[in-house]
């Protein structure tokens, strides 16, 4: 397998997943296809397939960060608040390193990696 960029598994593997748990909790609210697809910014279809496990589904995240993504989802309200909630969520994988894991599992060549070496993680220094 090719090398894969961080930024790389972000938009392949990451985001998707986290829109499909954000399509999920938003329907669970009370929010219909139409309107998820108008605050995602993408196709009512495509938002469908988030609901028929045709997209979002090549990783898997910890029960805990599941969590944070439901947590996350009460704040979203329209495209501002989705893509801030998703930004969240992005930054705290880079800065708890869980990004790495979902990295090495997609590239399993990539064993022992150092972010800061590679630039991946945002950890304020003092």
């Amino acid at each position: 397998m090719e090398l894969l960029l961080p930024q790389e598994v972000e938009v392949h593997y990451i985001i998707p997943t986290i829109r499909k748990y954000f399509a999920h909790y938003l329907n669970q609210n009370g929010m219909n296809q139409t309107e998820i697809s108008k605050i995602f910014g993408i196709t009512k279809s495509a938002v469908s397939q988030y609901f028929s496990k045709k997209r979002g589904n090549k990783i898997a995240f910890q029960k805990d960060f599941v969590k944070e993504i439901e947590i996350a989802t009460k704040q979203i309200t329209d495209k501002y608040t989705f893509m801030y909630q998703m930004q969240k969520l992005l930054l705290k994988l880079k800065n708890d390193y869980s990004i790495c894991t979902i990295h090495e599992q997609i590239n399993p060549n990539l064993n022992n990696c150092n972010p800061e070496l590679v630039g991946c993680h945002f950890r304020k220094t003092k």
